[in-house]
């Protein structure tokens, strides 16, 4: 799909495709049932259609202030660079935490090792873990105040606006042109 990733194909996509896509909501939420609590099944009505169409826009428009702030803030991607790395070491970190607490059962069971030496480690392991998730959750925290301090990026939940961002980073690893095509959507 690289090829979709150039500003003229976002283009000439959007052209082919947004009349449709559109059209085809508005015919699927016609069609859309609803059941009020203790009532029958009933179609939902224009006002409720309109409510749920202001709703998708809101979050699209949100949506493409998160995709205009990865364009025009190079900081974003680096902030979101640092906590893949931070969120890499934290599982690394519980992998570590996670054996070193079976080596401890293990011995103080009366298996194979020291008791007070698995003991250590386990503590060790365990106060790393703890480590890396506070680095973790700082660099979530700093990519998060980043995003925030861009207009129009304030309409999803923090995990929402992460997995965004993560989008469109691995979008931008995978195709050189990417970011071109991002300023385009």
């Amino acid at each position: 799909l690289r090829y979709v990733m150039m500003p003229s194909m976002i283009r000439a996509l959007y052209s082919l495709y947004a009349d449709a896509f559109l059209n085809h909501m508005v015919l699927a939420a016609g069609e859309l049932e609803r059941t009020p609590q203790g009532g029958e099944p009933r179609k939902i009505s224009p006002r409720e259609q309109a409510e749920m169409f202001n709703i998708y826009a809101a979050h699209t428009r949100t949506l493409a202030a998160i995709f205009r702030a990865c364009v025009a803030d190079r900081e974003i991607g680096r902030h979101m660079l640092a906590y893949w790395d931070a969120e890499k070491a934290t599982l690394d970190a519980d992998l570590v935490f996670q054996e070193a607490q079976e080596a401890r059962e293990l011995a103080q069971a009366g298996g194979s090792g020291d008791p007070s030496g698995a003991r250590a480690d386990a503590d060790k392991a365990g106060a790393a873990y703890r480590d890396a998730v506070i680095k973790r959750e700082n660099a979530r925290s700093a990519l998060i105040s980043v995003l925030r301090g861009h207009p129009g990026v304030r309409g999803l939940g923090d995990d929402q606006m992460l997995y965004a961002v993560a989008w469109v980073q691995r979008r931008l690893q995978d195709t050189p042109n990417a970011l071109n095509a991002m300023d385009a959507i």
